[in-house]
């Protein structure tokens, strides 16, 4: 995939680490249910009765902690990310603003004019679907809705913003 903005190798790394655990988490449960389908299938005159057993507290508390403490520990690394690319001080001083405001099936796009500002006389108003960024210069877009809830995705950018 293409990379445009200058955090997306970070959402990149972001995503599969994530792939990553997951796939390893997968192949371990899908292993385990395997080798007990085998282990303990019914075999004909083993007479073995099926019995019930209340479970294991130590296992209960250890395959619940342990996702648990994946998961704060990927929160506390991808913070530093979130900072980054949301904070307070991630847009930069001299960022090209896009107005985007979405309703039913449709963005319309509201680019500044020649003075760099959005709200003067001179923006091009409403560009229907269609968004277009100078190249090597920041943006930000400045969302507003009509209707409902909508999310801008832009996935060359790594940005999904509802």
């Amino acid at each position: 995939m293409i990379l445009v903005s200058t955090y997306a190798p970070q959402i990149d790394g972001m995503f599969t680490a994530i792939l990553i655990i997951t796939g390893v988490a997968f192949f371990i449960v899908e292993g385990g249910l395997l080798w007990f389908i085998f282990k303990y299938r019914e075999r004909p005159g083993s007479g073995r009765k099926a019995y019930y057993t209340h479970g294991n507290v130590k296992a209960e508390y250890v395959w619940t902690a342990f996702p648990a403490v994946v998961v704060v520990g990927l929160g506390l690394v991808s913070n530093h990310y979130w900072k980054e690319i949301k904070g307070r001080n991630s847009v930069p001083a001299d960022a090209y603003p896009i107005k985007v405001h979405a309703k039913q099936f449709e963005w319309l796009f509201t680019y500044p004019g020649a003075d760099g500002q959005l709200g003067t006389d001179d923006d091009v108003v409403e560009v229907r679907n269609r968004l277009h960024v100078p190249v090597g210069r920041p943006i930000v877009l400045e969302e507003e809705s009509e209707d409902v809830i909508h999310s801008v995705f832009v996935p060359a950018f790594r940005l999904k913003q509802d």
